[in-house]
């Protein structure tokens, strides 16, 4: 039940620093470029473009545990 719990809680920080990193690079895309829709644009290519990678490549969504163990 442990590994679980830790297996599913690393994931949910590693897409939260992916999420993070989204932010950083539209605002600084926006402030940038000078046109906010255009961060926002960047901002779901990152987010989605890596969480997909990241999906494609085995990391689950953090959505909970169980006691499969």
């Amino acid at each position: 039940m442990l590994s679980s719990f830790a297996f599913q809680l690393g994931s949910f920080v590693i897409y939260l620093g992916v999420l993070a990193a989204a932010i950083w690079a539209g605002v600084r895309v926006s402030r940038w470029s000078g046109r906010p829709w255009i961060g926002v644009v960047a901002f779901a290519v990152v987010f989605f473009g890596i969480g997909v990678l990241l999906a494609l490549g085995g990391l689950p969504a953090p959505a909970g545990y169980t006691n499969d163990d």
